[in-house]
This record gives structure tokens, sequence and C-alpha cells, in this order.
């Protein structure tokens, strides 16, 4: 059955970018390979439903719409409810990059641990990432964009 999947964002913008004018815009598409030239290729269609094992790109453009840079940029998104995060794919130049379980601690990923009720640890798996934050590590100039993005696919 054909689903629509809208990921939940938040766009924090710390104290020294409240100042500089930033907007965020979303697209989502669906990941496919397809053969060009003799070369695998991947692209990525726009696509208003999807279904059991399909994989989803999530963009995200972060837009400086100031006459001045802004820093301290933190862009955070909740996996889709009914999807897997694919490990790896929420790495972006400029940012660095956290996962949650839970929304509350974040961690580089593969450092992430789930603290179970018998207090026994295990490394978060990626049906746990629930969450991601992406931190700017410097600024994004007036009028420029940057962009993060992640991967989840559809539950089967």
């Amino acid at each position: 059955m054909p689903r629509r999947l809208l990921p939940v964002l938040m766009l924090l913008l710390l104290p020294n970018a409240a100042t500089a004018q930033v907007t965020v815009s979303i697209d989502q598409g669906k990941a496919v390979t397809v053969r060009e030239n003799g070369e695998t290729v991947e692209r990525i269609e726009a696509v208003d439903k999807v279904v059991p094992g399909d994989t989803v790109v999530y963009r995200y453009t972060i837009h400086n719409t100031d006459a001045k840079a802004a820093s301290d940029v933190v862009v955070s998104a909740t996996v889709p409810e009914h999807m897997t995060y694919a490990p790896g794919t929420a790495d972006a130049e400029g940012w660095t990059v956290a996962v949650s379980h839970d929304g509350q601690t974040h961690a580089p990923e593969g450092q992430l641990v789930i603290v179970e009720i018998d207090e026994t640890v295990r490394p978060a798996g990626a049906a746990d990432i629930r969450y991601l934050r992406w931190t700017l590590t410097g600024m994004i100039p007036a009028d420029s964009r940057r962009m993060v993005a992640f991967r989840a696919t559809l539950d089967r």
C-alpha cells in the first residue's frame, strides 16, 4: 500500500544565528538505480507515495537570506514512522552529525548506545535511530545555501 511520508523538521538558531534570516526547504524523493552509458547511476525521483522496501531521500536546503553570515545553525529531523534510517547517510560536509533513539541523548553515529530496562547496554542499530541532528561547523555566507540529507527505507 503506498504511503505519504513526511519527516518532522526543526531548525534551531542559536544566539549568534538569531540575527540572521535563515529558511529551510524540504524535499523528498525515491532513490532509483538506473543504467546509463554502461554505468550504474543513482537518481532521486520526486514521488508522492512509496511502497515497502523503497528508500527515500530527505533533503533539507538551508538558505541564509540575510545580508550577513549565519553561524551556530542546528537542523534536527525525525525519521518518519514506519521508516528505518539507512546507516551512514546523514553525513554532510561542513556539519557534525549526531543521532538519537529518544530525541534527548545524541551521539555520533556508531557511538550511540541503548540502555535496556534491565540496564544492559547495547550499540544502537539502524532501527533504533529515530532522530538526526546536524550542527553547522562554520558559517553560511550571506544569500547562500547549504544542504543536509538522510535516507530511510519504508518498513516491509
